[in-house]
């Protein structure tokens, strides 16, 4: 339900996606980045997280997970024929839970 107040600001218990990460295509062993950002009720607290093929990602050498100014960003690098597939960000609200995802799929192209 969003109510709406003075001036177009809404209060909503609903999290809406304002950057939504984008298919892309990238050289076998090219870097390449997704972004992704929300924007929810400021009540509730906004926590990212990535997942590739179901599986959540964390931070490591070749992987690296920011956030900026409510967008969340995973950079690859040196991609490899294991880093294409469906990635997804996942949003989600504390205390209410409320997730939703986006989605995007990286193919990697051979030397």
């Amino acid at each position: 339900m969003i109510h709406l107040v003075e001036s177009f600001h809404f209060i909503s218990e609903q999290t809406i996606f304002k950057v939504l990460p984008n298919d892309t295509s990238v050289q076998e062993g090219g870097d390449f980045y997704l972004l992704c950002g929300a924007i929810q009720d400021k009540r509730l607290q906004l926590h990212y997280r990535w997942q590739k093929d179901g599986v959540t990602l964390t931070s490591n050498e070749r992987h690296i997970i920011s956030f900026d100014r409510k967008v969340s960003k995973l950079r690859v690098l040196k991609a490899g024929l294991s880093d294409a597939g469906v990635y997804e960000c996942v949003a989600s609200t504390q205390p209410h839970k409320f997730e939703i995802k986006a989605i995007a799929t990286v193919k990697i192209k051979g030397l």
